[in-house]
């Protein structure tokens, strides 16, 4: 049986062989393809680093390796900069704002008119900023793949409605966070 099916195998891999060469115009179709990330795994790799608090692969992740060095570069430059005592000293004051022990209260009186104020435009900057990712989306001037850009245009409505469903500027939940930290 063995023997009978060896020069079978044989045969359909040189009948594949022969006939299978891609024209060139198809193979570079496949090698973009091949090449673009899928943006579900993008997102999930995201998720899993967010998780683990490993901000490098994170940033990594979100950004187009192009840009990514560009801004490792842009922090090596004033990674290297000397520091003034005027910085030092300015650090340590902000810091200090978020270790003090009534820190939180302090920074709630602080920030909870400035969420009083946004409040009644929350909604029209939402919608606003909707329209305009919808706008990049369907732009051809981005620098989206058309991957990207279907991948896109399937998320758009559970995103739309996460964003409309979410109370970004609650009291409760930025007294929560700034706790957190």
């Amino acid at each position: 049986m063995k023997r009978h099916l060896l020069p079978l195998a044989l045969a359909l891999a040189v009948g594949i062989g022969i006939g299978g060469t891609i024209p060139s115009a198809q193979a570079a179709s496949i090698a973009a393809t091949q090449a673009a990330p899928d943006p579900a795994v993008q997102l999930r790799n995201a998720i899993d680093h967010l998780r683990h608090n490993d901000l490098v692969s994170l940033v990594q992740t979100m950004l187009p390796p192009a840009k990514y060095q560009m801004l490792q570069g842009a922090y090596e430059i004033k990674r290297n900069e000397p520091l003034s005592d005027d910085d030092r000293e300015e650090f340590a004051e902000g810091f200090g704002r978020f270790t003090a022990p009534d820190a939180v209260d302090q920074l709630m009186a602080e920030i909870e008119p400035k969420l009083d104020k946004a409040r009644p435009q929350a909604e029209g900057a939402i919608l606003m900023a909707l329209g305009a990712m919808q706008m990049a989306v369907a732009s051809p001037e981005s620098d989206l793949t058309d991957e990207q850009r279907a991948a896109i245009r399937l998320a758009m409505p559970g995103f739309e409605r996460w964003v409309k469903g979410t109370d970004f500027l609650s009291s409760s939940r930025m007294r929560q966070a700034l706790t957190l930290v």
